[in-house]
């Protein structure tokens, strides 16, 4: 697979307008979209010789504090994610299970959804990333097959590792 990231030839300009855009607020959510581009018809990628990038920021989400303080309530989805090892790990923008996911999420009273992949092994919640722990153990679900491992992902691991948890997958 053609990394297109490759194509956004000026970082710095990135940094720079990411840095612009998060500067006047205390705490909120930057959004940072690359896609390959214009070009190529039938999904080719020919023609596609330049990325698009699109920022966004969005405040904070309010109920974060309450779900800090009170913790949140699951439901297990009844959409399945399917298993596919060429997709599995990646963020992409074809996100439909998701969308079926917080649709049936939407008519329940549940904060978050436990979401199983076709073979019905746990692999993520709807919209966040699932870690638990046991004492000095923290676990969180393999990759393989389905499930996004995101920067957050990563950076939650490396963060349990540095206060000397040990992480299992």
């Amino acid at each position: 697979m053609k990394n297109y990231i490759s194509h956004l030839n000026d970082w710095l300009t990135l940094s720079e307008e990411m840095q612009r855009l998060a500067r006047p607020h205390a705490q909120g959510v930057l959004k940072v979209t690359l896609t390959r581009g214009v070009g190529g018809r039938g999904y080719s990628t020919a023609g596609c010789v330049s990325s698009t990038r699109i920022l966004s920021f969005s405040p904070f989400p309010a109920h974060y504090a309450r779900w800090r303080e009170e913790g949140i309530t699951l439901t297990q989805s009844p959409v399945p994610l399917g298993r596919n090892s060429w997709l599995a790990g990646l963020k992409h923008l074809n996100r439909l299970e998701q969308v079926l996911i917080r649709s049936h999420l939407e008519q329940t009273d549940a904060d978050e959804a436990l979401v199983l992949d076709s073979d019905g092994w746990l692999t993520e919640c709807c919209a966040a990333n699932l870690f638990w722990r046991q004492g000095r153990d923290v676990f969180t679900p393999r990759l393989d097959y389905a499930g996004v491992n995101g920067i957050m992902r990563s950076a939650v691991s490396r963060s349990w590792h540095h206060r000397r948890f040990a992480l299992s997958k």
